[in-house]
């Protein structure tokens, strides 16, 4: 089997990388021979109210991928508003394709790959203890969940709180989604979201290939989001060199109080030097330093009411059909 979760595709244009994964996760599955690929949560970033759009892109992907071998899709926390109707469980009706709407121990998912102990599929719940009273774990040697499992860490690096592990027989090996960070605690390993999902991330997307009872990681390669936090225009040279080409950047410069006139034109310094190496700068966002603190300052003098509403949503977490209606509103009041 391969392994990834957490893909979190939207129709964001600036997403749009997003979408390289499928096709070279195929090219994966086709160089291992696998029989089964798992995708072990949050195929979406929002839970339903999709675009035909994102719909079409993601269900043509999956049945490519499918024409290759068995397409096994876990349901996460992102997949559904309600647990009965999730968006994207009509992805059933394609062959080859199955959907885990149930704790499941299907013989035709964890056994027709030559050599697999027996696996244990467990959708995404939020409360384990009502879903899950039932089921023995003991005999199960690969077990697929998304969830949050006490001991994870998270994208800022602390200690999480969630369904113990303790639930689980020692001897067991559940491959999780929900936590983007690749890790292993203890039985526990976290594939990982196969890219950076967010300015600020830092860690190596990879996927997992299963074989028998062991696994190894699968660097994927491709474009990242990056946080780039500079404190003058001579430092973006010098970061230019750990930055690839097409990689998508917020930018954020920590000024002194006596540079704030200049914010205008370091900020097109910063977008030009952008272009000139090939990469895609998203945000430019100004700190001001204070009392030997650095904080976030409202710059609005110095931005048009464009970049302010993108600040204010990306900020706020708004989506993008929300964020399209705030600028059909603003066009028609200019």
């Amino acid at each position: 089997m391969l392994v990834t979760a957490d893909l979190h595709f939207t129709d964001n244009p600036r997403d749009s990388y997003r979408f390289d994964f499928l096709p070279w996760f195929e090219e994966q599955a086709r160089k291992k021979r696998v029989s089964h690929v798992v995708i072990a949560g949050d195929i979406t970033e929002e839970k339903d109210r999709h675009s035909a759009w994102l719909v079409n892109k993601i269900t043509g992907q999956l049945k490519s991928l499918s024409e290759q071998c068995r397409v096994v899709i876990l349901p996460g926390n992102h997949d559904y508003k309600t647990r009965e109707n999730p968006f994207f469980e009509f992805l059933k009706h394609i062959p080859s394709i199955t959907w885990i709407s149930e704790p499941s121990d299907n013989p035709d998912i964890g056994a027709a790959a030559d050599g697999m102990p027996r696996c244990l599929f467990l959708p995404h719940t939020a409360n384990y203890e009502r879903d899950w009273a039932k089921i023995n774990f003991k005999g199960y040697y690969w077990i697929f969940a998304h969830n949050t499992f006490t001991g994870a860490r998270g994208d800022n690096g602390r200690q999480l709180t969630g369904i113990p592990l303790s639930i689980f027989p020692k001897d067991a090996q559940v491959i999780a989604g929900d936590i983007h960070v690749p890790q292993t605690i203890g039985c526990l390993t976290y594939v990982g979201a196969p890219y950076r999902v967010d300015f600020g991330d830092d860690y190596e997307p990879r996927i997992l290939h299963l074989q028998g009872g062991e696994f190894d990681s699968i660097p994927v390669p491709g474009l990242q989001k990056r946080l780039v936090e500079i404190n003058s225009i001579a430092d973006l040279k010098r970061r230019a060199k750990d930055i690839a080409k097409g990689d998508i950047l917020k930018v954020r410069v920590n000024l002194n109080g006596d540079e704030r006139d200049q914010w205008p034109e370091m900020q097109e310094q910063v977008k030009e030097w952008g272009r000139e190496h090939g990469f895609v700068v998203h945000t430019v966002q100004p700190k001001m330093e204070a009392a030997g603190k650095s904080k976030a300052v409202d710059r609005s003098e110095a931005r048009s009411d464009a970049e302010l509403l993108e600040a204010y949503a990306e900020s706020r977490g708004v989506d993008e059909r929300t964020l399209n209606t705030g600028r059909w509103l603003m066009g028609k009041l200019q």
